[in-house]
């Protein structure tokens, strides 16, 4: 609406400086994915104006896409039982560079190969990479088959926190009780939401 004047110690003394307030629109919520319990969405302005310097670093490849913030993990979810903490951001889906959710999207349209003994624990890669969570032997725990008689694979996820350290979970999906939703703002109050499951 206007000037406005804010009084700030400077060089010993007191100065009266102009400055023009600007709203900083924020088209970053136009649109979720829900997907084995995690709540993702582009990464928000504010976070990435606030995370670590060695995250910016890799976030700062992403733009103008943004990269993708996992928001919330639902309880009693695939993402929860695999220690899958929120406020994180997602990097790879099987192996596939996420810089968008429609990349996540994509990742998980090409029906990843069952879990073998080298894909379920060769995971994590080198020493800054926590290996907790990862997916479990196949001796000691096969994939179980959904509701429908389909088998549930292993998904690996890399994710990075807001310090920049990396982390690898895998989990299996459950379209039964954590199905995929795409939801898009429809306008002031309005979502729309589509079911993405294959």
């Amino acid at each position: 609406r206007g000037d406005l004047t804010i009084r700030v110690f400077r060089d010993g003394g007191e100065v009266d400086v102009a400055v023009r307030p600007a709203v900083l629109g924020s088209d970053d919520e136009v649109r979720l994915l829900l997907w084995a319990g995690l709540v993702l969405r582009r990464t928000p302005r504010c976070v990435l104006e606030r995370c670590s310097l060695a995250a910016a670093q890799v976030l700062q490849a992403m733009l103008p896409a943004g990269g993708v913030f996992i928001q919330h993990v639902l309880g009693g979810s695939p993402g929860e039982s695999r220690e899958i903490e929120r406020l994180c951001f997602l990097l790879e889906v099987n192996g596939r560079p996420v810089r968008e959710l429609e990349d996540v999207m994509r990742a998980l349209a090409a029906a990843p190969p069952a879990a073998d003994a080298q894909g379920a624990n060769g995971i994590a890669q080198g020493g800054s990479v926590a290996a907790a969570g990862a997916a479990p032997v196949p001796s000691e725990v096969g994939d179980e088959d959904d509701a429908g008689g389909r088998p549930r694979h292993w998904i690996r996820l890399r994710l990075m926190d807001t310090h920049g350290q990396e982390h690898v979970r895998a989990l299996q999906r459950d379209p039964l009780y954590f199905p995929t939703f795409d939801l898009n703002r429809a306008g002031p109050g309005r979502w729309q939401c589509a079911r993405r499951d294959k």
